[in-house]
């Protein structure tokens, strides 16, 4: 949250005819330089990483669902056999002793292979034509209505890009504006490092693929709309020309819980392409803000726009913490949202936002206490309804945990060790 807060302004927020308070909207004036800095959006299921950039752009993409490795069980019954060793030297007082036998006996190596790595979807990459005298640039996230938006001038008319992540539609939809007369032009491409191949069907960009040490199938299909102009399709995507608006359409699925990603990309994607976009917005609006505002928090008077690295200098100095923490209190919501819906799978370790294939602990479930914790503004904020991903993993990982306090430890009940997959899956190593 912190690098999602630096740099940034708050002014109101102007979705829906209604004036938000500055806290519900980030504003920046330059493009994200790295990923911590891109704005994020998400339906529960995928999630995008935008950078706002202004000739080139890149939102870098995930499914919840996608993960190399496999189900796989790692208990042993040395463990249950070492065990009352093991307590036998702990209650004398031989610590060490004890520590070891239950590191070599007890302890299972990480098996990296089967336990797998949350990974990346993909990227879309846009190439922007138009003139090199751009100003008046603004990159924004509005929390309040879900939506990321660029906007800037080149040649002395306006260009506006509308990002979504629709949970109705269940789609991702960028949309691109422009009063120049000749219209918007650019490339787009859907695209990932490894693992997958991109193809043209009907009309549309397809990227399928699976991890090369096995995992989830998985799809990703790409549309575009365009009110004037042409559509080309070019390798691996589109070459828009002289269109006044265009609208990229992008679904992606896994083999995870259903069967088929491609046919489950594709039947939403055809739902998709037949809404016009006021129509996608209305609803994807309609049906956050039902979530959003179960809550208000207003800890002051909400009368100045600083930017936040003024804001965050004030917070220090104890002047400005009220704004501050109604600003992080809004910004968690929406993560919150945007990472856990009816459906799937909840947030993992990184949320949904992950880039590259090897995130930081895999990106994997931690059910020490990390889970637990994205779960905490659930009932307190009225969103109790966003906790069901979190009993649906629950009741996945039980068959799995009775396994292990039978396997290792001897024992009825049900025994989880403190990170699993989304296999369910308990690691029995430390």
């Amino acid at each position: 949250m912190a690098s999602l807060l630096s740099g940034a302004t708050f002014a109101p927020s102007g979705y829906g005819g209604e004036v938000g308070r500055s806290t519900q909207r980030l504003i920046y004036d330059t493009p994200a330089s790295t990923w911590l800095e891109a704005l994020p959006v998400g339906n529960g299921h995928m999630g995008g990483m935008v950078f706002g950039g202004i000739r080139q752009e890149r939102i870098q993409l995930n499914h919840i669902e996608l993960w190399s490795g496999r189900a796989a069980q790692d208990d042993r019954e040395a463990s249950r056999l070492a065990l009352p060793e093991v307590r036998k030297r702990l209650f004398e007082g031989r610590y060490a002793e004890a520590n070891k036998l239950a590191q070599d006996q007890i302890m299972t190596p990480m098996n990296d292979v089967t336990f797998g790595s949350y990974q990346m979807l993909g990227d879309l990459h846009f190439a922007f034509d138009h003139a090199d005298d751009e100003n008046g640039y603004s990159r924004e996230l509005d929390v309040g209505a879900a939506a990321v938006k660029v906007d800037y001038l080149a040649g002395g008319h306006s260009y506006k890009r509308t990002i979504i992540a629709s949970n109705p539609d269940q789609a991702i939809f960028i949309h691109l504006e422009t009063s120049a007369p000749e219209g918007l032009s650019f490339s787009v491409s859907l695209s990932r490092q490894k693992d997958s191949a991109t193809t043209s069907e009907d009309g549309r960009i397809v990227l399928r693929g699976t991890p090369a040490q096995g995992g989830v199938d998985f799809a990703a299909v790409l549309a575009c709309k365009i009110d004037t102009g042409t559509c080309v399709i070019e390798p691996g995507g589109y070459r828009v020309a002289g269109a006044k608006s265009a609208t990229l359409i992008l679904t992606a699925a896994t083999s995870l819980l259903l069967p088929d990603p491609h046919r489950q990309c594709r039947e939403r994607i055809e739902a998709a392409q037949n809404r016009a976009w006021k129509g996608v917005l209305a609803n994807h609006t309609q049906d956050y803000q039902r979530l959003f505002k179960t809550v208000d928090l207003q800890l002051g008077d909400d009368v100045s726009q600083p930017s936040a690295a003024s804001r965050l200098l004030d917070a220090r100095s104890g002047i400005g913490m009220p704004l501050m923490a109604e600003a992080y209190f809004n910004l968690g919501r929406y993560l919150f949202i945007a990472s856990s819906r009816p459906g799937s799978l909840p947030p993992n370790l990184q949320g949904l936002w992950a880039d590259g294939f090897t995130p930081p602990w895999s990106a994997d479930y931690h059910i020490n206490i990390n889970l637990q914790m994205n779960y905490w503004p659930a009932e307190v904020c009225g969103l109790g309804e966003l906790a069901e991903p979190l009993f649906d993993y629950v009741d996945r990982l039980m068959p799995h945990a009775r396994r292990t306090a039978e396997v290792a430890y001897g024992c009825g009940g049900a025994a989880a060790h403190y990170t699993t997959n989304p296999w369910g899956i308990p690691r029995s190593t430390a």
